[in-house]
C-alpha cells in the first residue's frame, strides 16, 4: 500500500518506534498541507474542506483580479492596469451565462465606477502625464478609449451604483490586507460612502462601521459567493453556532442572515430618492410646459444670465446634456413673456444642445428627439413668420468665445455690455447655428435613421412619416430666406425639397399626403384600435355591443384633403434652383427632374432635358461626388424602363444594359458589395445607400433588361445564325443565361422571372409565340410599375411586340425553303391584323432584311443562287477567317497576353468605362443630335455583309432543318 495513505494510522500507532512516528508525523504533515482548506479562524482544530459552486469560484476569479487592478491603480501603472483589464473582460465572456443567470456582480461595477473616476483624475493631471514613461502613456491613451466604449454598456448599472455604493466585504477586506501598512485610519461614513471617488482611493474598516452595515455587507457576500477573511475569531464562531446541530445536506444549504431596522444603505438610499425627486426633469415637446422650474417672476437680466450659465455648461466634461437641455426648455417657456427676440436665442442654443447628443458620424436621433427639434425648428420659424423684420445672423467665434467667458463670469460688465450690443443689432439677432444647417442635420440625421432600422419594421413606416415633417420644415425655411432675400440659402432648401419628391409617382404622393392628414387629425395610426380601421368599419354595423366593438360603431375614420399637383410643385423649385443654385445643385435638380418625368411614362420629353443638360458627357467630371453619379444611375434605369414602357425596346436597352450587367445594387446603392476588405470603405459605402422606400426594384430592371433584350435577340439570332467569334448577338449577359440553360440536363418548370423570361426565348424561336405570352405577360413583377391601368397597359404592349418578333422570327428562318407565303395565312396565325402584317414585311424589306416583293396580298420570296466558284470562295474565306483566328489565340496563349483580343468590339456597344456612365444612350442619342452617323451595330454590319448575295444564299442554305416550320407554311400553300 502506497505510504501517502499508510501515513493515516501513524498517530494512532504506539508501538512504532521513534523514528517511524516522526516520519510519520512529517507524512502526516504533508498530507494536511495537500488537503488544507482555508478557515476563517487562526486554529488547526476541525479542518473541513469547502466545497464552492461554479458561481462562487467564477466571482473569486473575478474579484481577484479586481483587487490586482487595484494594486496597479495606488501605483498608477497602467500598462499592469491595461493588461488585468483584459483579463477581467476575458474572465466576463467565459462566465457569461453564470452573469446573464445570477446577476451582474457589483464588484465588477464598482471595479468600473473606480477606473473611469480614476481615468478622469490622471488625464486632468497634465504634469504627471507628461513625466509618464512612453508605454504608461501609450497604455493610458489605450485605456481611455477601450474604457469609454466598454463602459457604454453598463451605463444604467454605473448610475445606479454612484447613486446608491453598495461596498462589497472581500473587496473592503482585499483593500485592508494591501493597505495595512499604508492607512488604518480612513473612515466609512454616509458622505464618503456616497462618493464614488474617494471609494477608488480609501478602504472602509470593519471597526467604524455600525452593526446594520455588517449586516447589509453580509448579505451581499451570501448573493454573490464571497468569503470573508477577516481576523476576527468571533466571525467563524458565529457561523459554528449557526450550523451547529445542522448535519447532511442541511450543513451545506445557503442561509439569508436575518437583518433588522434600516440600514445604513437604506438610509442614504432613501437620501439619494429624495433629492433625486427635487430635481426630476422629463424632456418635453415645445409645445408642453417644461418640468423644470425656474422662478416665473425673473426679468430680463436675470434671464439672460440663466442663459449664460446653462450654456457655460456646454461642452465641459461631466456635463449632463439632458439636464443642460432640459433647464434650457424651461427658460425657453420663461422666454416667451419676453417677445421673440429674448426666446429665439434660447431655442436656437437648444437646438445646438439637441444635436451634442450625437457623439459619432452613424449616430442618429431618437423619434422623440427629432420631432422634438422639429417642433422647435418651427417654433422659430413661425416667430420669424410673425416678426418678418426679424433677421437671424450667425454667431462669430470670438463671440462665441467671449460668451462662454461671460458665463463663468470672467468678463467685466463694459465688455458685456459690448458684447450684447453685437449680438442684437438693429433687427438682426446673432445666434449659435443658422437655420439651413439645422434643416440639413435634421434631413442627416432622418437619413441615418432609415438606414439604422429594418424596413419591414413598425418603426420604419413611423420615420418615413416624418418625411412630411422634413418638407413642412424646409418649405418654411425657404420662404424666410427668400423673404430675406438669401437667394442661393433659397435653392439650397428647394433642392432638399426636390430630393424627397422627384422619386414620387401621383398616386404614391396622394398615398403619402392622405397618411400625413390622417396623422395630423387622429395621431398614430398604430395606436388606433383595430375595430375602427378595418374595412367592416365602413358599414353601417349599429350599436348592439353583443355582436360589434364600441370602437367600430362611429365608422372608419375619413379625411378630405385637397391634392396637390406634383407636377407644379417640382417645377416651381426647379426654377428657383436653377435661377440661384451653384452647379452641383443644377446637375442634381436636372437629374431629378429627368427621373420625376420618366416615372410618369414620358420618355420623349426626358429624353431631350437629358440630351439639352449635356449630362452625359459632364457626369465622367464628378468622380468625386459619388452621390452625384448614384443619381445619375437611377436617372438612367428609370429612363430605361420608361423606354420599355413605351414600347421602345432598342433604347430600353441602350439604357438598362450597363447598370444591370451583375452590379446594379450596388451601382444605384441599394447594397453594399462583399468584396470589400477596407472596413473604413464598407463603411462609407453604407453612408451611402438610399432608404428602403426610396428603391427601384432590382427584379423590374432586370425582367425589363432581359424582356428587351430578347425581343431583338431572338430575331436577329434567326437572321445571322449563333456565330458568337463575328459578334451577331444583341446582349452577352441573356446569351450567356440562354447557353446556361441549353447546358442543363434537366428543365423544370420555371419558377424565378429570369427562368420564365428563358423559357419565353425558347420558345419565341421555336415560333410558338403563345406559349411566349403567357410567359412573360404573367410575371407578378410588373405589378411594380406605378400608375392606373399600367399593368394592362404594358401586357398589350408586351403581347403586341411578341407577335410581331414572332413573325419576323417565322420569316427569318423559313424564308430559304419557300418561294411565296400568304399574308392572310401569316395574319391569321398570328393573330394581327393584315394593314399590321403588311407594314411589318414592307419595313423588313426596305431594310434589306428580307428579299421578297409583293403580288397583291402574297409574298413572294426570291432566291438567288451562288455560282460553283461563288460557293469555294465563300468557303475558302470561311476558313481563313478560322485559321487567322485560331493562329491569333495560339499566339495570345503563348505570350501570356490572355484569350480573346478586343471582345468588346464584337459586342453590340463600343468600349465605355464600366461604372457610373452608361454609354449605350449616350452614344445613340448624341450621334443623332449632332447629325453624325450612329456606332456600327449588328444591322449595320450584316447589311454590308447582305452586299454580296452569294454569301447571303450560302447561309440561308445551311439551315434546312426546322421541320416544324416547313410543314406549318405547306398548309397554307407555301411551295418547297
Amino acid at each position: 500500500m502506497s505510504r501517502f495513505w499508510a501515513a493515516g494510522g501513524s498517530d494512532s500507532d504506539s508501538d512504532n518506534s521513534d523514528d517511524d512516528s516522526d516520519n510519520g508525523e512529517e507524512v502526516q504533515q504533508q498530507v494536511r498541507r495537500v488537503w488544507a482548506v482555508d478557515s476563517d479562524t487562526d486554529s488547526d482544530d476541525d479542518k473541513v474542506r469547502v466545497v464552492r459552486s461554479a458561481k462562487d469560484r467564477a466571482f473569486m476569479s473575478m474579484r481577484e483580479t479586481c483587487n490586482l487592478i487595484r494594486n496597479k491603480i495606488r501605483i498608477n501603472d497602467w500598462s499592469a492596469i491595461q493588461e488585468e483589464f483584459e483579463n477581467l473582460n476575458k474572465l466576463y465572456e467565459k462566465h457569461r451565462t453564470i452573469i446573464s443567470r445570477e446577476g451582474l456582480p457589483p464588484f465588477y461595477v464598482r471595479i468600473l465606477v473606480e477606473l473611469e473616476d480614476h481615468l478622469q483624475e490622471t488625464l486632468k493631471n497634465r504634469e504627471a502625464i507628461k513625466k509618464m514613461s512612453k508605454v504608461n502613456n501609450h497604455s493610458l491613451k489605450r485605456m481611455k478609449l477601450v474604457l469609454r466604449k466598454h463602459n457604454a454598456n453598463f451605463e444604467r448599472q454605473m448610475e445606479a451604483y454612484r447613486a446608491n455604493p453598495i461596498l462589497d466585504d472581500d473587496d473592503d477586506a482585499a483593500d485592508s490586507d494591501t493597505d495595512e501598512t499604508d492607512d488604518t485610519d480612513d473612515d466609512s461614513d454616509e458622505s464618503s460612502s456616497s462618493d464614488s471617488d474617494s471609494d477608488s482611493d480609501s478602504d472602509d474598516d470593519d471597526d467604524d462601521d455600525d452593526d446594520d452595515d455588517d449586516g447589509q455587507e453580509a448579505s451581499d457576500d451570501s448573493i454573490f459567493g464571497g468569503d470573508s477573511d477577516s481576523d476576527d475569531s468571533s466571525s467563524s464562531e458565529s457561523g459554528d453556532e449557526q450550523t451547529a446541530g445542522l448535519t447532511g445536506r442541511a450543513r451545506w444549504l445557503k442561509r439569508t442572515p436575518e437583518t433588522s431596522g434600516r440600514t445604513a444603505a437604506d438610509r442614504r438610499r432613501n437620501k439619494q430618492e429624495a433629492q433625486a425627486k427635487k430635481e426630476k426633469i422629463h424632456l418635453t415637446d415645445a409645445n408642453q410646459q417644461p418640468s423644470f422650474v425656474f422662478d416665473a417672476n425673473m426679468n430680463q437680466e436675470e434671464l439672460d444670465r440663466k442663459v449664460l450659465e446653462v450654456m457655460g455648461m456646454r461642452g465641459r466634461r461631466q456635463t449632463d446634456v439632458k439636464t443642460m437641455m432640459q433647464k434650457l426648455q424651461a427658460l425657453s417657456a420663461l422666454a416667451r413673456r419676453f417677445g421673440a427676440i429674448r426666446e429665439i436665442p434660447v431655442l436656437m442654443h437648444l437646438l445646438s444642445s439637441l444635436f451634442d447628443t450625437q457623439r459619432t458620424i452613424d449616430d442618429y436621433m431618437s423619434s422623440e428627439m427629432w420631432r422634438m427639434s422639429y417642433g422647435y425648428t418651427t417654433r422659430v420659424l413661425d416667430l420669424l413668420e410673425a416678426n418678418p423684420e426679424l433677421r437671424l445672423g450667425i454667431m462669430g467665434s470670438e463671440d462665441m468665445a467671449e460668451l462662454m467667458l461671460a458665463s463663468r463670469g470672467e468678463l467685466n460688465a463694459d465688455s458685456l455690455e459690448a458684447l450684447q450690443a453685437r449680438l442684437l443689432q438693429g433687427n438682426t439677432m446673432y445666434v449659435s447655428g443658422a437655420i439651413v444647417d439645422i434643416c440639413q442635420r435634421l434631413q442627416e440625421s432622418y437619413m441615418r435613421s432609415l438606414r439604422g432600422v429594418y424596413p419591414d419594421m413598425t418603426e420604419y413606416r413611423l420615420r418615413v412619416s416624418d418625411e412630411a415633417k422634413l418638407l413642412h420644415v424646409a418649405e418654411k425655411a425657404q420662404r424666410y430666406y427668400a423673404r430675406a432675400g438669401d437667394m442661393f440659402t433659397s435653392a439650397r432648401l428647394a433642392q432638399l425639397r426636390i430630393e424627397y419628391l422627384y422619386y414620387r409617382h401621383e398616386t404614391m404622393d396622394a398615398a403619402m399626403q392622405h397618411e400625413e392628414v390622417f396623422e395630423a387629425t387622429y395621431g398614430n395610426k398604430f395606436m388606433l384600435h383595430p375595430s375602427c380601421v378595418r374595412e367592416s368599419a365602413e358599414e353601417d354595423i349599429g350599436t348592439d355591443m353583443t355582436t360589434t366593438h364600441p370602437g367600430a360603431w362611429l365608422g372608419k375614420p375619413q379625411v378630405d384633403y385637397e391634392r396637390r399637383n406634383l407636377g407644379r410643385t417640382i417645377n416651381e423649385l426647379c426654377k428657383v434652383t436653377f435661377n440661384h443654385g451653384d452647379d452641383r445643385i443644377k446637375t442634381r435638380t436636372m437629374l431629378c427632374k429627368i427621373i420625376h418625368v420618366a416615372i410618369h411614362n414620358d420618355f420623349h420629353a426626358a429624353r431631350d432635358l437629358l440630351l439639352m443638360s449635356h449630362m452625359q458627357d459632364t457626369i465622367q467630371y464628378s468622380e468625386g461626388d459619388v452621390d452625384t453619379q448614384i443619381l445619375y444611375n437611377r436617372m438612367m434605369v428609370t429612363l430605361g424602363v420608361c423606354a420599355f414602357r413605351a414600347g421602345l425596346m432598342e433604347e430600353a436597352h441602350y439604357c438598362l444594359s450597363e447598370i444591370c450587367c451583375g452590379k446594379s445594387k450596388e451601382l444605384l446603392a441599394q447594397g453594399v458589395s462583399k468584396r470589400y476588405m477596407d472596413p473604413e470603405a464598407e463603411k462609407a459605402e453604407r453612408r451611402r445607400q438610399v432608404p428602403f422606400h426610396m428603391h427601384i426594384s432590382q427584379e423590374l430592371l432586370d425582367s425589363a433588361h432581359l424582356t428587351s433584350a430578347m425581343l431583338q435577340e431572338v430575331p436577329m439570332t434567326a437572321l445571322k445564325g449563333r456565330n458568337v467569334l463575328k459578334g451577331y448577338w444583341v446582349s452577352k449577359q441573356l446569351r450567356k443565361y440562354i447557353d446556361f440553360y441549353d447546358g442543363q440536363l434537366f428543365l423544370g418548370p420555371p419558377e424565378t422571372n429570369r427562368d420564365h423570361l428563358l423559357a419565353a426565348s425558347k420558345a419565341l424561336a421555336r415560333g410558338d409565340w403563345k406559349t411566349c405570352v403567357k410567359y412573360v405577360t404573367t410575371l407578378d413583377v410588373w405589378n411594380l410599375i406605378p400608375g392606373e391601368n399600367a399593368k394592362e397597359d404594358l401586357k398589350q404592349m408586351l403581347t403586341m411586340r411578341i407577335k410581331v418578333e414572332g413573325l419576323r422570327t417565322y420569316l427569318f428562318t423559313n424564308s430559304p425553303h419557300y418561294q411565296s407565303v400568304s399574308q392572310g395565312m401569316l395574319a391569321k396565325n398570328f393573330e394581327l391584323e393584315e394593314n399590321k402584317v403588311h407594314s411589318v414585311v414592307s419595313k423588313m424589306m426596305i431594310e434589306g432584311q428580307l428579299k421578297a416583293s409583293w403580288d397583291a396580298d402574297t409574298i413572294l420570296l426570291h432566291r438567288d443562287e451562288p455560282s460553283k466558284l461563288q460557293s469555294l470562295a465563300a468557303t475558302l474565306a470561311d476558313k481563313t477567317e478560322l485559321l487567322v483566328e485560331s493562329n491569333e489565340r495560339l499566339l495570345d496563349a503563348r505570350t501570356g497576353k490572355g484569350g480573346f483580343k478586343d471582345e468588346m468590339t464584337l459586342g453590340r456597344y463600343p468600349q465605355s468605362s464600366r461604372g457610373f456612365r452608361a454609354a449605350g444612350i449616350q452614344g445613340k442619342f448624341m450621334n443623332q443630335r449632332n447629325g453624325r452617323r450612329p456606332p456600327r451595330t449588328n444591322r449595320d454590319s450584316g447589311r454590308e455583309n447582305r452586299s454580296s448575295n452569294y454569301q447571303n444564299h450560302r447561309r440561308n442554305g445551311e439551315r434546312t432543318e426546322n421541320g416544324s416550320s416547313v410543314s406549318w407554311s405547306k398548309q397554307s400553300g407555301g411551295k418547297r
